[in-house]
């Protein structure tokens, strides 16, 4: 699991499920990929095609190594800023389920 913030490439703080070879979506990362041992085969123009303004969920149906959030964070009303994630090894202990995870969350007061 990877957390990202609203920053300039990203619109909303999110947690995204990346495996081996995904992109979370930051040009910056693509600079190594041409590098014989990287995993990511995704090229700056191969980005450069869908860099158009149109919302992520429609570049990742042409660019499927595009990884999309398993959860969005609505900017201003749940948090400004997404940060590390942490496993909740308390087996129940914390809250209702078995399993899950933390995240820390910036938020604005109202």
């Amino acid at each position: 699991m990877y957390s990202e913030n609203q920053g300039d490439w990203v619109g909303s703080g999110r947690i995204t499920h990346l495996e081996k070879g995904d992109f979370a979506g930051n040009a910056g990362g693509l600079r190594w990929t041409k590098e014989p041992e990287s995993p990511v085969k995704l090229t700056r123009e191969d980005l450069a095609k869908v860099d158009n303004g149109q919302p992520l969920h429609e570049a990742a149906k042409i660019i499927k190594s595009l990884k999309l959030p398993a959860v969005w964070f609505p900017h201003t009303l749940m948090g400004i800023s997404t940060a590390d994630i942490v496993e909740d090894t308390t087996h129940g202990q914390f809250g209702p389920l078995q399993v899950s995870i933390l995240s820390a969350i910036r938020v604005i007061p109202r």
